[in-house]
């Protein structure tokens, strides 16, 4: 190739902004290229400004967009938590577990719309790392509170229980035995099916229902109950008591003195056998 200007030379370059051939004499090298002397060197400029400002941009909305999805991604997970949270609160009556879902589902939703703003103001390379920056010290602080709220409703849960929960169910379980003393089988049975649908494992309410059908004569059903907790607390003297005494109440004497002298064989200090 010959110098555009100078036939009778080779060229050594192209010009970046007129893509002519130049030679030693009208080359002028400019940052990342050469020009035409004192003809194209504001030109090359311009073209690596131009070029630098669009590679910035398409690093830029590269993180951006990184950043956008996360705070998406938290943003709806943040809210399917919360709504979760409240839905334990009002529906399922379980106000501290739902309280601790609904405070980490609003964490992560600030979170989230969080990473979303600074999505927006990510504009140029200068910009790119303090919005990560920030992101990340924000949800360093929501793991952070997340991690003192889980360690402070320890205590909390525990009082919760003690000055809520035992009461109430206590006051359950007198008013599923007062209406059982008033024969009023049916409301007491629902009472005790009310107290088992938020703790199958009430052992009070699961007594009270055996107590019911003993009450109405549904011995079987009756039976059916203690077997089922002697299955699993096979030495549980109020409940070998109670199957004793029923099967007392069907004339099957044998069957309950031999689970009388059982139940003594384990417990021999228990008042309650003697």
């Amino acid at each position: 190739m010959k110098c555009f200007f100078h036939e009778e030379k080779e060229a050594v370059g192209v010009c970046k902004s007129c893509q002519r051939g130049l030679c030693k004499e009208c080359a002028v090298e400019v940052e990342k290229g050469i020009a035409c002397k004192n003809q194209c060197e504001d030109d090359v400029k311009d073209i690596n400004m131009i070029s630098e400002y669009s590679l910035r941009m398409v690093k830029a909305g590269a993180v951006a967009g990184s950043i956008g999805r996360v705070g998406l991604v938290y943003t709806l997970l943040g809210s399917i938590v919360a709504l979760g949270g409240l839905f334990l609160i009002f529906v399922l009556s379980q106000p501290i577990s739902g309280l601790t879902a609904f405070l980490f589902g609003i964490l992560l939703t600030a979170f989230g719309v969080r990473s979303l703003q600074e999505a927006k103001k990510v504009k140029g390379s200068s910009e790119q790392k303090a919005p990560m920056k920030k992101s990340v010290r924000t949800l360093l602080i929501t793991l952070a509170l997340l991690a003192a709220f889980g360690i402070a409703s320890v205590p909390i849960r525990t009082a919760y229980k003690w000055y809520v929960v035992l009461p109430r169910q206590q006051k359950q379980i007198m008013n599923g035995y007062r209406l059982l003393q008033q024969e009023r089988f049916d409301e007491a049975l629902s009472t005790f099916d009310l107290m088992l649908k938020k703790d199958p494992e009430d052992i009070s309410a699961i007594m009270g229902k055996a107590a019911v059908y003993t009450k109405k004569k549904e011995y079987d059903k009756a039976l059916a109950i203690y077997d089922k907790l002697l299955k699993n607390n096979p030495s549980y003297e109020f409940i070998l008591d109670a199957k004793a005494a029923l099967l007392q109440m069907q004339g099957k004497d044998d069957e309950a003195l031999a689970l009388y002298d059982k139940a003594l064989a384990e417990h021999p200090e228990s008042c309650n056998l003697m």
